[in-house]
């Protein structure tokens, strides 16, 4: 099976947001842009079971 991660984040506090992929690099850059948004808070990458 293959490893997925979920890129995680809040903004403002607001309900957790978030982003799936399989790709660790697309990951990073994904939480890469979410972090230069001024407004998002809690950055990070998980690694997530298989479905």
């Amino acid at each position: 099976m293959a490893e997925r991660y979920r890129v995680e984040w809040t903004y403002e506090g607001s309900p957790l947001a978030s982003y799936d992929t399989y790709d660790l690099a697309g990951a990073e850059r994904y939480r890469a842009r979410v972090a230069e948004d001024p407004i998002a808070e809690d950055v990070r990458i998980v690694e997530v079971g298989p479905e």
